[in-house]
Formats: structure tokens, C-alpha cells, sequence
């Protein structure tokens, strides 16, 4: 029996990015805001929704598009995460965060299977996540996928789109005491 979805996390999520859109905050505050719900797991597969959730809300922000656009793209973003299994990452062989990478830039780039440019410009993005995601090694762990996510897709945009959704410099997890699988100081953002 596989995972069950947990249908309310993806309406959270979608409700925190509304509000986060009215309120300007930034990619990391989301995540942060989105993992202090009690009802997010550790790991989850609602991860791959997250990912690709907050960095539109980010950066339809900074382009000043309409929310109308940004309600467009998280149903559309929440369809296609769904597809990403729950252990994605050891059993196919991309993580869901990188891939969520990947649907964040396609929704924000209208591209398509038949695109030209931005096709290879979003693959690009979610192989550099992968990249810097295995380099890390395993076990999983989806907040630590997620803020490798979010610093490798930040230097993208600003190498490729000339759009700075301004991510921390330093991140320190919180999350470490919940994660049985942590590699604690081998991971690049344990805080102890």
C-alpha cells in the first residue's frame, strides 16, 4: 500500500503562498512558515508540491504578475507534484524537489514538450538541483533537498533571468531532531 496524499498540507501550502504573495515574503520564510504547520511530515511527498509552490509565489511577486497567474500555476503546479511518488528519490532516481524545480520554471517560462529555448533552460535547472542534491549523498531528507533546492534555483535565476528572490546566506536546519536518517555534520546546513 502506497502513501496516502495529505489533501489538506496541499491546501495549506496553496493558502500560505496566497498569503505570501500579499505579503512579499521571501522563498526561505515560506518554507520555514510551511514547516512549522504540526501536520508536515519530516519526509512526504507534499515536499515536491512545496518546492515548486513557493518559488512561483516568489517570483510572481517580483514580476509583479497577477495573482490571477499565480492561482493558475499553483493548481497546475499541485496536478503535475502529484505525479512525483512518495520516494521518488531512491526509487527512480530524481529527487522531487529538484523535479519540483523543473515544474516551478516551466509553469514561469510557459514551456512545453514542444519548446525550443526554455525546454533545455528547465531541464538545466533541475539538473543542477540533482546535481547538488547527489552530491550531498544520502539518506533522504527532504528539508535538506529543499534548501539545496532553493540556493541552487536562486543562483539560476539570477545567472539566466536576472531575477533575485533573495536567499539567505546562510541556512541553519531546525529540523535535524526530527530526522532519524540525519547525517548531522556531514550535512552542509546542520545547525549544532
Amino acid at each position: 500500500m502506497g502513501y496516502q496524499l495529505n489533501e489538506k498540507l496541499y491546501k495549506d501550502i496553496t493558502a500560505l503562498c496566497l498569503e505570501g504573495y500579499d505579503s512579499g515574503k521571501c522563498a526561505f520564510e515560506l518554507f520555514e512558515q510551511a514547516w512549522k504547520n504540526v501536520d508536515f511530515p519530516m519526509h512526504c511527498p507534499e515536499h515536491h508540491y512545496l518546492v515548486p509552490a513557493v518559488l512561483l509565489t516568489v517570483c510572481r511577486k517580483l514580476r509583479n504578475d497577477e495573482k490571477t497567474q499565480l492561482v493558475r500555476d499553483l493548481n497546475i503546479a499541485e496536478q503535475r507534484a502529484k505525479n512525483l511518488l512518495a520516494g521518488f528519490c531512491g526509487w527512480y532516481g530524481a529527487c522531487g524537489a529538484a523535479v519540483g524545480s523543473g515544474v516551478f520554471l516551466s509553469l514561469l517560462t510557459d514551456t512545453s514538450p514542444y519548446s525550443t529555448d526554455t525546454w533545455a533552460l528547465v531541464n538545466r535547472l533541475t539538473s543542477n538541483c540533482l546535481r547538488e542534491i547527489s552530491a550531498m549523498g544520502g539518506p533522504r531528507c527532504c528539508k535538506r533537498v529543499c534548501f539545496a533546492t532553493l540556493k541552487t534555483t536562486a543562483v539560476f535565476l539570477r545567472k539566466n533571468l536576472d531575477l533575485d528572490i533573495r536567499e539567505p546566506q546562510s541556512i541553519k536546519c531546525g529540523y535535524h531532531h526530527r530526522n532519524t536518517e540525519c547525517k548531522k555534520t556531514a550535512c552542509p546546513y546542520y545547525s549544532e
